[in-house]
């Protein structure tokens, strides 16, 4: 009975330990009236209210023909600002010098009756984060380090609307992520904001976030070539990168043939770097006259290549700061290679264009 007991007990645990720690979130149900806070029941997160984050702002409840709770719980209210020019959650107790993805989301949801969503910026501190542009729902994500045991996420009225937020989140990384982050420089994701509502609907039961990531980053399928997947273990790094999770990498696309692409288009903006990572993993056991191979193509230059991917091993090749020379390579692959130096990037160029080539090769 005694060791019957203890074998159990070895098995709570083990158990137990695969749930990702949730030591140093930060979730704020933007609007929220209940003081206690709540458990999500999806990623048992624990939500609290607005205070002591903030004690500006008004609580307000969006409206009934807006029903989203069914994916969030956090998407029935909002804070809103109407009072004073700049508003400020402060987000703390946080690591000097650590590394953190905060996340705000804005569903209007004609919260207040007037059926015009309204404009206005968002700070880090004193730095510009994003300018939410006029739309039912926004969201947005940026990378930073704290420059002291606090950060300031900031709503400014611009004089076209009353600011407001739905939720904020700061969630910590591990300092070996997302090399492009430093004390100087911030990185915030691309098409993260104007996400249509009719998407949420329907990625959320497809969608990864935490446990499956234990950053809680949101990871959602987008229909491209020819999926493939595998029940296989997959082996990730060792914390160097971005440390995509192991359900994220259980699942690939590729070409549909010998003969054709994979394209991939990501919006940019000319007058700031743009970097691209990119994660690769071989998932099928391919025969012993096959290979996987093939290059990648920015516009028509090549970016990187060729390159095979590794059976059941997690893999990524991603661009460099601007100005930086050489990198450090990977885990287990590839050297990052840089998309286009800043200098070097040609003005007005908006998108970048990533051609995958030649998915497979038979060997002779």
């Amino acid at each position: 009975m005694l060791l019957l007991a203890l074998l159990l007990g070895l098995l709570a645990v083990a158990a137990f330990a695969q749930i990702p720690s949730t030591s140093g979130f930060i979730s704020i149900d933007c609007g929220l009236d209940d003081d206690s806070g709540y458990k999500d029941q999806v990623t048992q997160i624990l939500y609290s209210p607005d205070e002591p984050y903030t004690s500006a702002g008004v609580n307000r409840k969006v409206s009934p023909s807006t029903n989203l709770t069914s994916i969030m719980r956090y998407y029935a209210n909002v804070r809103s600002f109407p009072d004073g020019t700049r508003n400020c959650y402060t987000l703390r107790p946080l690591v000097r010098g650590a590394k953190y993805r905060v996340n705000a989301q804005f569903l209007y949801g004609n919260y207040d009756g007037l059926g015009r969503p309204p404009t206005f910026d968002l700070y880090l501190g004193v730095n510009l984060w994003m300018t939410m542009e006029a739309g039912d729902f926004n969201r947005s994500e940026i990378i930073a380090i704290a420059a002291t045991e606090s950060m300031q996420v900031c709503l400014v009225n611009t004089g076209n609307g009353t600011p407001f937020i739905s939720e904020l989140d700061l969630r910590p990384l591990l300092y070996s992520m997302y090399t492009q982050v430093d004390s100087s420089h911030s990185v915030v994701m691309l098409d993260a904001v104007h996400l249509e509502l009719s998407i949420c609907l329907s990625l959320k039961k497809l969608s990864y976030r935490y446990p499956a990531d234990p950053y809680d980053r949101l990871w959602f399928p987008v229909p491209l070539g020819r999926g493939i997947s595998t029940n296989d273990t997959v082996k990730l790094g060792d914390g160097f990168g971005f440390q995509a999770p192991e359900a994220v990498m259980k699942t690939a696309a590729t070409a549909l043939s010998l003969s054709e692409s994979l394209n991939i288009t990501v919006q940019g903006n000319p007058d700031v770097p743009t970097y691209l990572a990119m994660h690769f993993a071989e998932l099928l056991r391919l025969g012993a006259n096959e290979t996987r191979e093939f290059n990648i193509y920015v516009g028509d230059s090549l970016f990187f290549g060729p390159y095979r991917p590794k059976l059941l091993l997690a893999d990524f090749v991603y661009t460099l700061p601007p100005g930086q020379k050489g990198g450090r390579p990977t885990p287990f692959g590839p050297r990052p290679t840089p998309l286009y130096p800043h200098n070097q990037c040609p003005r007005g160029v908006h998108r970048a264009t990533a051609n995958l080539d030649a998915d497979r090769r038979e060997r002779r």
